[in-house]
């Protein structure tokens, strides 16, 4: 993965704005980690059905940030503990329903 990732990144205009959601614990490894901080890309610290706990992601990225523009994002797909499957009918799946019930949801 990190070589492809290499490849890629070199083959592309640099930017800060440059985020990259990996959805794999499997992809949250240092040689992965050393490829974004070459670039100055950051990992998306993403709230998932197949992801250790945001914090967790952190640690395993040694509590660094990699992005060149100084920007972190955090992506809140369900809520804690609920596949993503089952907060989709749960919370009423898209739109302003779906919505106010996320929000309803939150602690």
């Amino acid at each position: 993965m990190a070589f492809t990732l290499d490849k890629f990144f070199q083959a592309i205009p640099r930017d800060h704005r440059y985020h990259l959601e990996l959805r794999t614990d499997l992809f949250l490894r240092e040689p992965v980690f050393e490829v974004l901080e070459r670039y100055g890309m950051e990992h998306v610290l993403s709230h998932w059905t197949w992801l250790p706990p945001l914090r967790k992601q952190l640690t395993k990225a040694g509590g660094r940030f990699f992005n060149a523009g100084k920007q972190c994002v955090i992506r809140l797909l369900t809520p804690l503990r609920m596949r993503y499957d089952d907060s989709y009918y749960h919370l009423g799946g898209c739109g302003p329903r779906g919505r106010d019930r996320v929000t309803q949801a939150a602690p």
